[in-house]
């Protein structure tokens, strides 16, 4: 009898096997195209047609009344209001940007899960001057934007710093120890 079990589990353990075997994973689909597509990346286009024209009111019109910001050097600023929003950035164009800066954006994907909900990636660059040198950084953006009463508005702004921020000054060098 045991021979007869140990053929029969010799002939079921490869049947088994096959079929307990994950299928080949398929090419991952592109998400389909947001229906609000055009709408969402004219918020999107708000933010550096506004941070070059130095237009603190039209940037922070792209945002939601209450949002969230997480700025390149990785600060929060949670439950930011427009007007926050709006005098910060001003603040920027006269202190470290303000021998000149401009921005450009390429929208990399948009997904619009819900009638009301949507997310970007968007890569974005910044070229500008300080102490007469000229520099620049990379960064990728992921936005939340909701639909609102106004249209749809940035909720959530979450801008990542790709390599190494050319403005940061280098680490101070250990003391000696004693």
């Amino acid at each position: 009898m045991r021979v007869l079990q140990a053929s029969a589990l010799a002939l079921l353990l490869p049947a088994v096997a096959a079929v307990a075997q994950p299928p080949a994973a398929a090419p991952a689909a592109a998400p389909p195209p947001a229906p609000d597509a055009a709408a969402i990346e004219a918020v999107i286009r708000t933010i550096p047609d506004a941070w070059n024209k130095r237009d603190a009111q039209l940037f922070a019109s792209a945002f939601a009344d209450s949002h969230d910001s997480i700025v390149v050097g990785g600060l929060l600023f949670p439950n930011m209001t427009r007007e926050i929003n709006a005098q910060a950035h001003q603040r920027l164009w006269q202190g470290p940007y303000a021998e000149g800066s401009t921005v450009t954006f390429e929208i990399v994907e948009i997904e619009q899960p819900l009638p009301d909900v949507a997310f970007a990636i968007v890569k974005g660059h910044n070229a500008f001057v300080q102490g007469g040198e000229s520099k620049s950084y990379d960064t990728v953006l992921t936005l939340a934007l909701l639909r609102t009463p106004e249209g749809w508005r940035i909720r959530q702004f979450n801008n990542n710093l790709v390599g190494p921020r050319p403005d940061a000054r280098p680490a101070a060098p250990p003391k000696p120890s004693r």
